[in-house]
């Protein structure tokens, strides 16, 4: 289940469900006069309870409150029980879907913890309890925890497999690093006084030219790993295309001084490893209310104003008053 809310919605349409069942069918499974309007009157409780759970602040709310469904409709049930003892029988395999339900919604083992109030509910729907009964009883309650505990399993690997298929999209094949995509997800959480910062490796073409693709391979992933090397523990990364990179910087006084570290640290590491491949940048720092894409324009424009300036620079898009520590000026001592 991907939500809190994705179970409260699956649960109040099965509480709804299982209350139009019981209403349509409560003529037929009647013996006696009255039976009708017990039945008719737990049929009327579900609906009402499915339909008021809308208003409640899922999102909110921890995902284990989701048990309220079925206990809610366990209540209901043992009130049918106790007022149409000759109908209430009829509707015990309603208990086996909300095991399915919590099976789906819940983690593994949650059918267990479920079970004694099932029990209970059983017992009060049967006229008597005699050793028939017992004995129906064991075999339900067994293959109520198993069901649960199954689709429990299912629906942990169906969510295991659909996260490594998310990751697996989200992430460069060549870098590890997270890829465009992924970089949308963080430029959404843009904050007024993060710096978007953009980078290039100089002259990539001929370096593939002299090297071979193996060997501009090799120096795609050995800056990938520089940049997660310098880099802050709240600093994003990702690989932009080609031999473009793109870092997110998190600033806590809005004057770049984080970003100028980050590339200070980037420009001295990355020296002793590959001192013949330089690398230019273009950096931009997120004004409140500013589409996040337009901060990642104004970068990408001041990597192509560096580039223009003769490259192995960092320069900024217009926001020297903002970023002190990334003044033009101060480009290549950066």
């Amino acid at each position: 289940m991907r939500s809190t809310s994705d179970a409260a919605r699956l649960g109040r349409w099965l509480m709804v469900f299982q209350g139009l069942t019981i209403g349509l069918s409560g003529w037929w499974v009647s013996e006696e006069d009255g039976v009708p309007w017990v039945v008719f009157g737990a049929a009327t409780a579900m609906v009402l309870v499915g339909l008021i759970s809308a208003a409640l602040p899922w999102r909110r709310w921890d995902r284990w409150t989701t048990a309220a469904y079925p206990h809610a409709a366990m209540v209901v049930l043992v009130a049918l029980g106790v007022g149409a003892p000759s109908a209430a029988p009829a509707y015990v395999a309603l208990l086996t879907l909300w095991f399915m339900y919590v099976g789906v919604v819940a983690p593994v083992h949650t059918g267990l913890r479920t079970l004694p109030a099932a029990v209970v509910t059983f017992v009060a729907m049967q006229r008597h309890v005699g050793p028939e009964q017992v004995v129906r009883l064991v075999l339900a309650a067994l293959i109520w925890a198993v069901l649960a505990d199954v689709l429990a399993l299912r629906a942990a690997a169906n969510l295991d497999r659909a996260n490594d298929l998310q990751q697996q999209a989200e992430t460069d094949a060549l870098t590890g690093l997270p890829n465009r995509r992924a970089l949308e997800t963080t430029l959404a959480t843009l904050s007024p006084g993060d710096v978007v910062l953009v980078l290039d490796l100089d002259h990539f073409k001929q370096v593939n030219d002299s090297g071979g693709h193996d060997y501009g391979d090799q120096v795609l992933v050995d800056f990938a790993t520089t940049l997660l090397a310098v880099v802050r523990g709240r600093d994003q990364v990702a690989r932009y295309g080609g031999e473009e990179f793109v870092l997110v910087l998190p600033q806590d006084n809005g004057l770049g001084l984080g970003a100028a570290s980050v590339t200070a640290r980037l420009r001295q590491r990355w020296a002793e490893h590959y001192p013949h491949i330089t690398w230019s940048g273009g950096a931009s720092c997120h004004q409140a209310g500013a589409d996040p894409h337009l901060t990642l324009r104004d970068a990408d424009r001041a990597l192509y104003r560096a580039k223009e300036a003769g490259r192995d620079r960092v320069l900024t898009n217009g926001f020297d008053d903002v970023l002190h520590g990334l003044q033009p000026a101060h480009a290549r001592a950066l």
